[in-house]
């Protein structure tokens, strides 16, 4: 597939205009025109790079300002801004690795959080999910680790914990954990696809299951989600905040995020605390508007999640057919879930999506799916 031009709701591939339902611009934001604005205003202040290591001539008011603001947004007491929300997790390994004897992981958890702890040459423990299962999908390779349940009580613990599971939309509850929690572990929340996401205000996680700030309570992400922008952070005590300067090369030895990105940025978290009625809650009415159209279908993501996705499915070839002929682009995820579950079909939504849009994809799908059942 040849995507040549993608404007958020709809993409131009190979010529031909098609209705969008892929990616994780949540809440519409890549494309707001309060966005370009603010970033063509700091290219003509900042120009594009800033050309150096914050540690030094690389510092920037725009970076500064946005760590105050997402600390702010968020309810953390620090924040420090990174090149990219994958190397976010290298930067809290990187920074905390002396103070833990052992990882915590989930199942399928994202590659960033593998690549990071595997560089730390501690152990590593899976929390077993429903089923029992402590092994870790990799891009289609199963890697085994021992179950949590053997890790040495006296061992100090970092978990690592993904609210929303980018797979399939599923909710993991930190609370267990965070309540259980030693005053020599921590807690990471990778929030990638969390933060701008969950919470009436869309403060995530902390926002959503009510956690309590706490010294040992660190959150990782990226805004390359919902915030519709570039970049990593980190969300943390001050203590943690000054290891990863101190320690990590991800921060050390990394230009950092382009001013005319910051400054993007720091417009998108505007919007969305100013104007939650055009992000978070227009957002939140088309999940339940997209959850109501597609009840048919038995979709097994939660309710609080805009990714959206159906098991098996032997219609979809038909549905795919229908779904071109429809020019509607539902992207294809296969290699990247290879291995670690049996999604037939899986799309997202966006607060720009109209009701109309929403309905013309769900009608296609279930009237693909009735097209097949009477073949039979």
């Amino acid at each position: 597939m040849l995507i040549l031009e993608n404007n958020g709701v709809s993409v131009k591939i190979e010529g031909e205009t098609y209705l969008y339902f892929g990616g994780t611009n949540y809440l519409g934001l890549a494309h707001r025109r309060e966005l370009l604005e603010a970033a063509n205003e700091a290219f003509q202040r900042f120009g594009f790079s800033a050309g150096a290591s914050r540690l030094t001539s690389g510092e920037s008011a725009v970076l500064i300002a946005l760590e105050n603001r997402i600390a702010q947004f968020v309810g953390s007491k620090s924040a420090l801004i990174l090149p990219s929300g994958y190397i976010s997790n290298f930067a809290v390994v990187d920074a905390i690795e002396d103070l833990v004897d052992a990882w915590v992981i989930q199942p399928n958890a994202h590659r960033s959080i593998l690549a990071a702890i595997a560089q730390s040459k501690k152990m590593v423990y899976v929390i077993d999910d429903a089923n029992g299962d402590n092994k870790v999908n990799l891009g289609g390779k199963t890697l085994s680790f021992p179950s949590l349940k053997t890790c040495p009580e006296r061992f100090r613990k970092g978990f690592f914990l993904e609210p929303i599971d980018a797979m399939n939309g599923n909710v993991s509850d930190p609370r267990p954990i965070f309540e259980e929690l030693d005053s020599s572990d921590f807690l990471i929340l990778d929030e990638a696809h969390s933060l701008g996401v969950l919470g009436d205000s869309g403060k995530g996680a902390r926002e959503f299951f009510g956690l309590a700030s706490a010294s040992n309570l660190i959150t990782t992400g990226t805004f390359s989600k919902a915030f519709g922008t570039q970049g990593g952070f980190v969300l943390a005590s001050g203590d943690v905040i000054g290891r990863i300067i101190e320690r990590s090369g991800a921060y050390r030895s990394s230009t950092p995020l382009s001013p005319v990105i910051a400054a993007a940025t720091m417009e998108s978290l505007r919007l969305l605390m100013e104007s939650p009625e055009s992000t978070i809650q227009k957002l939140q009415s088309n999940m339940q508007i997209m959850r109501k159209s597609v009840a048919q279908l038995n979709t097994s993501s939660n309710p609080h999640v805009p990714i959206f996705y159906v098991s098996g499915l032997d219609s979809l070839p038909a549905i795919q057919t229908a779904l071109k002929e429809q020019h509607i682009c539902v992207p294809q995820v296969g290699s990247y879930f290879a291995g670690a579950s049996n999604i037939g079909l899986r799309w997202t939504i966006q607060a720009n999506h109209s009701q109309e849009q929403m309905e013309l994809l769900s009608n296609t799908i279930l009237k693909s799916m009735e097209v097949k059942k009477r073949r039979q």
